[in-house]
């Protein structure tokens, strides 16, 4: 089991050429990110799926996602939360992700995410191709560093409509 500890930012910009202009970041060109697909499962699939994450009994997820990340595919499950909270993640094959995808109808989500270091961080930035948003986000190892990180968007880290999850529908 890892905890995730994660900033959340709201960004304003717009592509044009494939090049991402975001106010008070580098330009990014979209050709080098990794194009990902990601949907969200029932949540009362965790049983199904407790074996493959080897989930701990009586972990009770707040979502359950499949993700293809550049033509590698990763199972999560992560706690209900804000800023911090518990994530079980595997990589698993391709064809277990085209098994669950079907589940995933009508939650699902596509962006473009590319990766820069920010003020001694890594942002992961998520330019959506299905809706106009970007938004971005920082891991760092405790709730001290979490405070200290400030990147020039607007923080949205607890708030709930900005959760991938909660896009996804």
């Amino acid at each position: 089991m890892a905890k995730e500890i994660e900033k959340k930012y709201l960004f304003q910009g717009k592509a044009r050429d494939k090049v991402l202009y975001v106010l008070g970041l580098p330009e990014i060109n979209l050709n080098k990110g990794t194009k990902i697909r990601q949907g969200y499962l029932p949540v009362d699939m965790a049983h199904k799926i407790a074996c493959i994450l080897n989930l701990p009994e009586g972990f009770k997820p707040g979502e359950l996602r499949v993700r293809d990340k550049g033509g590698k595919y990763f199972l999560t499950a992560k706690s209900a939360g804000g800023i911090k909270r518990d994530e079980y993640e595997k990589q698993i094959d391709k064809k277990l992700f085209e098994a669950l995808w079907p589940e995933t109808e009508g939650r699902r989500i596509e962006k473009v995410r590319s990766t820069f270091d920010y003020g001694g961080h890594e942002v992961e930035l998520d330019f959506f191709t299905d809706r106009k948003l970007i938004l971005g986000e920082v891991e760092v190892k405790s709730l001290k560093e979490a405070r200290k990180v400030s990147l020039p968007g607007k923080d949205v880290t607890e708030d709930q409509t900005y959760k991938n999850k909660n896009l996804a529908k």
